[in-house]
């Protein structure tokens, strides 16, 4: 059976690392961002204020807080719930970009990947939905990359392949960012 293509963002999975349950906190979305920030966005903090994939964030070079629990209109100040946990666990969806040892199999389980902000992603797929994928492309050993992958999620309904969903953690988050003294 193939895989489904339908792009949801990344889905918390209410657990950490640790097992145990992930931090969830309450962030400022400014009314003078232009933007939506959708359900299940990656986003970051920029200025103190909240940002979300379609201003601009940039694959394997933005740091990112967490993941946006909650919709948020364009130009309209908010407080939104983000699970902003370094340990957090999530489950994406893959683009279906990947080809020969770039794609989601056995043997990338462990390996890392960027996230797909551009197209649709990033734009949402509805007013609930995030549209951010995982960009199977760039799968590799490489640890710069926006997310680990640690194993396919467990659904009767995926298989390794194209748009193959599987669970994450982020690399690239801003609570646990290098402090290098100055």
């Amino acid at each position: 059976m193939a895989n489904v293509n339908n792009p949801y963002g990344l889905r918390p999975l209410m657990r950490t690392t640790s097992g145990g349950n992930p931090n969830i906190f309450g962030y400022t979305k400014a009314s003078g961002y232009g933007y939506p920030i959708y359900k299940w966005d990656p986003v970051t903090q920029l200025a103190g204020v909240l940002n979300g994939p379609a201003s601009g964030l940039t694959a394997g070079t933005t740091y990112l807080i967490g993941v946006a629990l909650a919709f948020s209109l364009a130009s309209t100040a908010a407080t939104i719930l983000v699970m902003d946990d370094p340990g957090a666990l999530f489950d994406i969806q893959g683009d279906g970009s990947g080809s020969g040892s770039n794609v989601i199999a056995a043997a990338t389980m462990g390996y890392n990947a960027n996230l797909n902000y551009t197209g649709t992603a990033g734009a949402g797929v509805t007013r609930d939905n995030s549209g951010v994928q995982l960009t199977e492309s760039t799968i590799a050993v490489t640890s710069t990359l926006d997310v680990r992958i640690l194993r396919l999620h467990n659904d009767p309904t995926n298989a390794y392949g194209v748009y193959g969903r599987v669970e994450i953690t982020i690399n690239k988050h801003l609570n646990s960012k290098a402090v290098t003294a100055t």
